[in-house]
């Protein structure tokens, strides 16, 4: 077959394809690539065509396209995918690159020739589960986080696996199962006495929020409106994020302090100890929260907020705001 006759072929399958013919496509496809193995569109078409047919073997036809793709954009990069194969740093270093570079579906597939050429580690498989999420391939992205938690159990590690259960199939049961799941394993309640906080008449209310960083974080353009709108004369408010370099531009009256090198336990004792009625969670289940601390209940009310308004699974949190 000569370069006009496979035009041609693939003309008709995806025409065939698009007039709900898919088993002629597939059969014009696979012609085509037999011919000329190295072309991505027919790869492509042949993939949709066999997911049209329900056909068993329309996810291998998707890897394979996107593998023969990725690999044609990384020559195009002057990468070396032979290397890759057989030295993992330097598929490493690719993987983390290329996705860096939004070409998620490219660091997929050179995460996994890492994993397959050094073996299972947490941050091999940590990325190739980003990966996968960040393509929209949701259960496989589960799966790979769920490996990974249970190889290297950590509450960040672990934490990975909740948010895209919302995205699968009855999502909002598997997210909360998944949160559940994660605080019996690592926010379990923590016995507290009654606050000190003394009665609320004739005084500020003591408004505390907890996030890793706030004015170098997503959350600045969400949380600033509100800070500028606290009235100082009724309210005091305290920032907890890792570390107080983070945050510059705030109001004076505004207090920061950092429990980035406090455990959880030493945290919650001065969150405590500041004698805070409100405090916000900011962050959720995504990488970095100090949700642990909220077992604590080191104040009174505890709300989740802002970054991550879906259940955070702890029965310590009080109130979850809506609009």
């Amino acid at each position: 077959m000569d370069l006009a006759a496979a035009e041609t072929f693939l003309t008709d399958a995806r025409d065939a394809q698009l007039a709900g013919d898919p088993h002629t496509a597939i059969a014009l496809l696979g012609e085509v690539i037999q011919a000329f193995p190295s072309e991505l569109a027919p790869r492509y078409w042949l993939a949709s065509a066999l997911l049209t047919a329900d056909d068993p073997q329309a996810p291998q036809a998707m890897d394979d396209a996107r593998t023969l793709h990725a690999l044609a954009t990384a020559r195009d990069m002057g990468v070396d995918p032979l290397r890759c194969q057989q030295d993992p740093d330097y598929a490493d270093i690719i993987a983390t690159e290329t996705y860096g570079r939004n070409l998620v579906a490219i660091s997929g597939v050179f995460r996994s020739m890492s994993l397959s050429a050094r073996g299972v580690d947490a941050t091999g498989l940590l990325g190739y589960a980003l990966a996968m999420q960040h393509q929209g391939r949701v259960e496989e992205a589960c799966q790979l986080f769920a490996l990974a938690a249970d190889n290297f159990p950590s509450a960040a590690l672990d934490q990975f696996q909740i948010f895209p259960q919302l995205f699968c199939d009855n999502g909002q049961a598997r997210h909360a199962a998944a949160a559940g799941n994660w605080v019996a394993k690592y926010a379990r309640p923590v016995p507290s006495g009654p606050h000190a906080n003394p009665e609320r008449a004739g005084r500020k209310l003591r408004i505390g929020y907890v996030a890793p960083n706030f004015a170098a974080s997503q959350l600045k353009q969400f949380i600033t409106p509100l800070l500028e709108n606290h009235d100082p004369q009724a309210v005091s408010v305290t920032l907890y994020p890792n570390a107080a370099e983070s945050e510059t531009g705030w109001p004076d009256w505004i207090e920061v302090h950092p429990i980035g090198q406090l455990s959880d336990a030493e945290a919650a004792a001065l969150i405590r100890a500041d004698r805070i009625d409100v405090l916000a969670d900011c962050w959720g289940h995504t990488a970095g929260s100090r949700l642990p601390v909220f077992a604590h209940k080191p104040a009174p009310v505890q709300i989740g907020w802002l970054n991550f308004v879906q259940t955070t699974g702890l029965e310590q949190i009080d109130y979850v705001p809506h609009a």
